[in-house]
């Protein structure tokens, strides 16, 4: 059985806009997962915001990690924005791609989870 991880991005910020900041934190997660095959969850508790630049760069090199025993039916995104949960969903379904979204961390452990990018969203509507 895989040993389920949990990576919390707020600890990078509260806010993330860049590929290459994408890329950064991606850096720190795969040094957290070392290579080891697990179940990874994706905690997005505390992040206010999400660029779809940020959001792609992420969700692309997580695809092509998959060399490095983590594949997509491992991870699971949580605890995004209404707002943020539309932009990932989004940019899956831009690249064919599909993840498992739960509203919280004990939900995705409990496997209560629906799946992003099967269906295209409409455009988000704007914050206030």
């Amino acid at each position: 059985m895989k040993e389920t991880r949990i990576f919390t991005l707020k600890e990078f910020g509260h806010a993330f806009a860049t590929r290459e900041k994408a890329r950064m934190v991606f850096s720190h997660l795969e040094k957290m997962l070392q290579g080891q095959p697990t179940q990874l969850i994706v905690d997005w508790t505390g992040v206010n915001a999400a660029s779809p630049s940020f959001i792609d760069e992420l969700i692309g090199l997580l695809w092509s990690n998959e060399t490095k025993g983590l594949t997509p039916e491992d991870i699971t995104f949580t605890s995004a924005k209404p707002y943020t949960t539309e932009l990932i969903n989004k940019m899956l379904h831009q690249r064919n791609c599909r993840l498992q979204y739960a509203i919280s961390i004990e939900a995705a452990q409990a496997g209560e989870t629906r799946t992003l990018g099967d269906v295209p969203t409409q455009q988000p509507s704007p914050v206030r």
